[in-house]
C-alpha cells in the first residue's frame, strides 16, 4: 500500500534514480528507478555493462531508501526493469534484494515474473506489467493466477 496515489514514471537512462524515487517515496508515493542502462556513468560501464548496471542499482536503491524513510512516509521504492533487458532476472533479484518493493516489467509479457520471485521467496513484492491491449492483460493475467 502506498499513502498517496502518486506512482512516478520509470524514465530511463539517468532520470528516474535513487533521488527522484526517494524524494517521491517521501512523499508517500511510488518512486521508480529506472533499470534501462543506470550503470551509464560507472567507469567499467563499457567493458562490463551488466555488472556496472547492477552495481548502479543497488546504489541507486539504497540511496532512494535512504531519502524516503518509508516506514515515517508511507511510499515504496520500485524498478523498472524492461522485459527484454540482458540479464532479466538477475536485474529482478538483485533489485529486490536490495529492498525495492515493487519490480514493473514492460517491453514484452513477463510471463516468468511470478516465477522469479517465488523461486527467491519474494513473497510481497508487486508485480506490476505494462501492457499494450486487452488481449495481453488477459495473457498476463491468466498467467500470473496460475503462478
Amino acid at each position: 500500500h502506498i499513502k498517496k496515489a502518486l506512482f512516478q514514471g520509470g524514465m530511463g537512462v539517468g532520470i528516474s534514480l535513487g533521488g527522484l524515487a526517494g524524494a517521491v517515496a517521501k512523499e508517500g508515493g511510488m518512486g521508480i528507478i529506472s533499470c534501462s542502462s543506470i550503470g551509464f556513468d560507472e567507469e567499467d560501464f563499457e567493458q562490463d555493462p551488466q555488472k556496472a548496471n547492477k552495481n548502479a542499482l543497488k546504489r541507486e536503491i539504497k540511496k532512494a531508501l535512504k531519502i524516503a524513510d518509508m516506514e515515517k512516509n508511507g511510499g515504496m521504492i520500485g524498478v523498472n526493469i524492461p522485459y527484454n533487458t540482458k540479464d532479466y532476472r538477475e536485474y529482478v533479484k538483485t533489485a529486490v534484494s536490495e529492498g525495492a518493493e515493487a519490480i514493473i516489467t514492460g517491453a514484452g509479457l513477463p510471463m516468468t515474473l511470478p516465477g522469479i520471485c517465488e523461486k527467491e521467496g519474494y513473497d510481497n513484492i508487486a508485480l506490476i506489467p505494462v501492457i499494450s491491449s486487452l488481449r495481453a492483460a488477459r495473457v498476463i493475467i491468466k498467467n500470473y493466477k496460475r503462478k
